[in-house]
């Protein structure tokens, strides 16, 4: 039956996951059945809450996305209190100690279209991710984003779990086009890019798709041909409401 999920426990203080399971009716939210670390730290840190990331998934497809879902936040640099790498049984071998070690949960026989509608249940990556595009303080009201900052602070340099681990810039430094697909995002490709209206001193207004466009489009009418100093400013005018010679700008 398609009834199983993959869920994650979330620390919304800092706004980033620190468990992630599988289960089906309401085993997401029961706190009691639980290990020492999860436990320990939801203690420590009381504002957290579960979400759903995967479902209508059966028991396999559900133990692999939570096999996944946990390799790819430990790739990441993410601290999890899972003490195993999930899947059936809770496997505790990692790499290649792992007798599942680089084997997909399908088979030669598994057809194309259920491989296919698995991937699009949990890969929920990019655009169709619900928090694509949105920075951290958008996702939090001002107390909780300044908490967040806070939080972060504390895991900066040696402290962060990932200091010093260059394997990905290694990879991208002898895998060019590989870096250039996934880190060269210009203008609206930019997950982070946020679409902006300008308002000209005679009323009329126009919208742009990003910032720098914007720039480049009134750099000459406005008189500032420096475009990353103009982009600059339109996002600073932008977020304070304050005018720059006579011009306004909003995001959108």
């Amino acid at each position: 039956m398609d009834d199983y999920y993959v869920y994650q426990w979330v620390d919304r203080d800092i706004g980033q996951p620190f468990y992630v399971g599988k289960g089906r009716d309401q085993r997401l939210a029961n706190t009691r059945s639980r290990s020492p670390q999860f436990k320990a730290y939801l203690e420590d840190h009381p504002n957290c809450s579960p979400e759903i990331i995967a479902d209508g998934l059966t028991e396999d497809e559900a133990f692999a996305a939570e096999e996944e879902y946990i390799a790819r936040y430990k790739a990441a640099g993410i601290p999890l209190v899972n003490v195993a790498y999930g899947g059936r049984g809770g496997i505790h071998l990692f790499g290649s100690d792992n007798p599942m070690f680089g084997r997909p949960w399908y088979t030669a026989d598994t057809p194309p279209e259920r491989i296919a509608e698995w991937r699009r249940k949990i890969g929920r990556g990019g655009e169709l991710n619900p928090m694509w595009g949105v920075s951290p303080s958008e996702r939090m009201d001002a107390a909780t984003y300044q908490q967040w900052r806070e939080a972060h602070k504390k895991i900066t340099g040696d402290r962060n779990p990932n200091y010093g681990n260059h394997a990905l810039s290694e990879y991208y430094d002898e895998h060019p086009d590989v870096a250039k697909a996934k880190q060269g995002r210009p203008g609206a490709a930019n997950g982070r890019c946020r679409p902006v209206r300008v308002i000209r001193p005679g009323g009329s207004s126009e919208e742009y798709p990003y910032m720098t466009l914007c720039a480049q489009e009134i750099s000459d009418e406005i008189g500032t041909p420096n475009i990353q100093y103009l982009a600059v400013k339109i996002s600073q005018c932008a977020k304070t409401g304050k005018a720059y010679k006579g011009y306004r700008f909003e995001f959108q």
